[in-house]
C-alpha cells in the first residue's frame, strides 16, 4: 500500500478514464464508475498486504473491517504480539 502514491493513483485514474472513453461511456456517469474502478485497482495491488500483513487482513469476526480498523475502535490499544494459527 505504501507504494500506491498519489502519483500512481492519479495515473491509474487517468488510465480508467481513458478506458471509459474507449468503451464509449458518457462522461456524466464516470463519477459513479470511477470510485469502483479505483477501489478495484487498490484491491488488486494490495493483495500481498492483505495476505501477509496482520493489520491489513480482514477481521475474522467482522470481515467488513480490517484488523487495523477494529483495533482503532478499541481506543488506546496497540498490537504488540500475535500468533499465526493454521487449521489443516
Amino acid at each position: 500500500m505504501s507504494q500506491l502514491t498519489a502519483e500512481v493513483l492519479a495515473q491509474a485514474e487517468e488510465a480508467a478514464k481513458a478506458e471509459l472513453k474507449a468503451e464509449g461511456k458518457p462522461e456524466q456517469i464516470w463519477d459513479r464508475i470511477l470510485p469502483g474502478k479505483m477501489e478495484r485497482f487498490i484491491s488488486d495491488n494490495t493483495t500481498l498486504d492483505q495476505e501477509q500483513c496482520l493489520l491489513d487482513q480482514n477481521f475474522i469476526k467482522d470481515e467488513k473491517k480490517t484488523v487495523a480498523e477494529y483495533v482503532k475502535t478499541l481506543g488506546d490499544v496497540s498490537v504488540v504480539n500475535f500468533s499465526r494459527v493454521s487449521l489443516g
